[in-house]
């Protein structure tokens, strides 16, 4: 399959704490692109009702709330994330697979070169990561673990 590199859509959302930057590919459905955005922004702010919202209803048939509210706090703690790129690699159907680049940071280190950084203090991590479009919406099938989140992999195949 050929992939054609396309422009991005840069996008900040207001009214938070701290504004992720995201750069979206345009290849992308405008309600698939606000979903993602939404899901990382609420991820950045710590908001687990919402992000666990956007997680496919098998993945949360698998994963109790109360088990993923406490990992995901734990593992971000004190990390935010600065950056949100993501071009489209592959697309069946309603299942959408992204090549996703997070730049992160530990929250109050100036935002200097997060390559330079520990993982635990934050960098630059790749991944591959998948969206689904069922019951009229956009949910994560693998979100990303970026090298310490377990419970952001696929969990459960998606029910079609």
């Amino acid at each position: 399959m050929k992939i054609r590199t396309s422009a991005v859509i840069p996008l900040i959302l207001a009214n938070t704490a701290f504004a992720v930057e995201f750069n979206l590919d345009r290849q992308l459905p405008p309600e698939l692109a606000s979903s993602i955005a939404a899901y990382y922004q609420a991820e950045d702010d710590g908001d687990w009702v919402k992000t666990y919202g956007l997680r496919t209803p098998d993945y949360r048939a698998v994963v109790p709330f109360d088990d993923y509210v406490e990992e995901m706090s734990t593992k971000l703690s004190g990390n935010e994330i600065i950056s949100v790129s993501a071009r489209l690699l592959d697309h069946k159907g309603d299942s959408y697979i992204l090549k996703t680049e997070f730049v992160e940071t530990h929250r109050g280190v100036p935002h200097g070169d997060p390559t330079a950084l520990p993982i635990s203090r934050g960098g630059v991590t790749d991944e591959i990561t998948e969206w689904v479009f069922r019951d009229e919406r956009w949910y994560c099938v693998s979100c990303g673990i970026r090298r310490r989140l377990p419970l952001n992999g696929r969990m459960a195949e998606p029910s079609h």
